[in-house]
């Protein structure tokens, strides 16, 4: 930790009583959660807790659920679905037992493969609870799939309680300076995604994406006609249509993937309104750029400005490094101030206020890359400021 970190002044605040709208969302999640842990119990104690038995088959059926969508206009759409459910019988404990089920979920999602082996008067190997010998499986099954659904609640959990804490926070939140030693100046600052990372974070998307596709497609929603115009459907095209879109960026993305990030130090961080200091961009090569700017800005996710402050510190047309040999790198300077009247970073409820370095190179007429390097502006002292990043 930097002195300067360790000195900076902090503003109290009282909580901000919206924390309890947070936590009635918080608790949502977690009472969503339930069935993921009472399954999760369930699957742990049939593969750990549960004894082995003989079974004999005496029946079985099929369990019809139907699923009635409604639509604009009066239109329904039934979506109908089968699973099996077997009645048993075996010994445990000195009695007889007669149970029904089939496995961890009984038979919801049992594939016709593995429980077609089960024959009326047939007799099979079971588990069953010593604890409670009615409950009884004839497969023992880990169905992790099940599983990602607990992925929502969990976000609700994540999102909402990472707001709840932030309500309750009694500090003034400046945000992080993400910074590290300088080799020209004192601080080298970390971009918050740089153009490799950004077509990594794509890739990973589509890849994701794919793999829910392919997902929704195995599902048996097509496979009747009836079924076509189900909710499904329109997930799928829905789905398919941005995976579209997102290859297509991504193609874009790795055409240039391979052109260096600049590296942008300052002599001071954090700063104050009024304040001045020196900026160094280096620029590796290789590189050919139509235009070459680094702007000083401030953007703001509340205001109807999004970058209420844009200041042009370095510009430069027709810029081109050959090679990447470090003696060919483009070294660009200058010194810039914070307005006098600029407003500190904030990281608030409705309020994210950044402060940071803009590195903008124009490719073509069509393609331009733009990297952010943010840095932290506090106040000057413990007065709240809650309008734009500058009067």
């Amino acid at each position: 930790m930097n002195a300067s970190d360790s000195a900076q002044p902090q503003s109290s605040r009282k909580p901000d009583p919206r924390w309890k709208f947070f936590a009635i969302f918080v608790l949502v999640g977690l009472l969503g959660l339930i069935p993921f842990t009472l399954q999760a119990v369930r699957d742990y104690r049939i593969a750990r807790v549960y004894e082995l038995a003989e079974c004999e088959i005496v029946s079985h059926r099929m369990v019809e659920n139907t699923t009635i969508y409604r639509w604009g206009g009066g239109r329904e759409t039934e979506e109908r679905s089968q699973h099996p459910e077997f009645t048993f019988k075996f010994r445990a404990g000195g009695r007889e037992h007669v149970t029904t089920g089939l496995d961890n979920h009984d038979g919801v999602t049992t594939l016709f493969e593995l429980w077609r082996i089960f024959d009326d008067g047939g007799k099979y190997p079971c588990w069953y609870d010593p604890d409670d010998p009615e409950k009884a499986v004839l497969l023992r099954r880990f169905e992790w799939k099940f599983y990602l659904g607990a992925l929502i609640p969990g976000f609700f959990i994540l999102v909402c309680g990472n707001l709840m804490r932030r309500a309750l926070a009694g500090s003034h939140d400046y945000g992080k300076g993400a910074k590290c030693r300088g080799s020209r100046l004192r601080y080298r600052l970390v971009p918050v995604l740089s153009h490799r990372q950004l077509t990594g974070c794509l890739l990973l998307v589509i890849i994701v994406l794919a793999v829910a596709l392919v997902g929704i497609w195995a599902a048996p929603w097509h496979a009747h006609t009836t079924q076509m115009l189900s909710p499904m459907f329109y997930v799928f095209g829905i789905g398919l249509a941005a995976e579209v879109f997102l290859a297509w960026h991504f193609i874009r993305a790795v055409k240039v993937a391979g052109i260096a990030e600049p590296e942008v130090e300052i002599d001071d961080e954090p700063l104050v309104p009024g304040q001045g200091t020196a900026l160094s961009v280096l620029q590796p090569g290789p590189l050919r750029v139509r235009r070459y700017e680094v702007l000083l800005v401030c953007d703001e996710a509340s205001s109807d400005a999004s970058t209420p402050v844009k200041i042009m510190l370095i510009e430069q047309d027709d810029v081109e490094i050959r090679d990447a040999a470090a003696a060919n790198a483009r070294i660009f300077t200058a010194t810039f101030t914070v307005p006098a009247a600029a407003k500190p970073s904030t990281r608030e409820l409705q309020l994210i206020r950044t402060w940071g370095i803009r590195v903008r190179r124009q490719l073509d007429a069509r393609t331009t890359l733009e990297t952010d390097f943010p840095f932290r502006v506090r106040e000057k002292d413990d007065d709240k400021h809650d309008g734009p990043c500058a009067d």
